[in-house]
């Protein structure tokens, strides 16, 4: 996933936060946690690049990309069959 991608899905994921944060003071702490969340992944990333021969790191790799395949298939999913998808 591109930069701009990640922070498009960013914005999306904070504009359905701010549709169902009952107040601001909610809202401004989702926004901080998705932000410590997103710098945590990077910093995990940037540290198993470092070594990528690893073989624990390769084995992370793979589990992060298979979070992410299940994460895009779900999306897709619920594009598909968004009824299925409501809370």
């Amino acid at each position: 996933m591109n930069v701009e991608q990640s922070h498009i899905d960013s914005l999306c994921e904070f504009r359905y936060d701010a549709l169902v944060a009952p107040d601001m003071s909610l809202l401004v702490a989702l926004h901080g946690r998705r932000e410590r969340e997103k710098r945590q992944r990077e910093e995990e990333i940037a540290r198993l690049d470092d070594d990528p021969f690893n073989a624990e790191n390769q084995k992370r790799i793979a589990d992060l990309i298979r979070e992410r395949t299940v994460a895009s298939n779900m999306e897709q999913a619920c594009v598909v069959n968004w009824k299925d998808c409501l809370l």
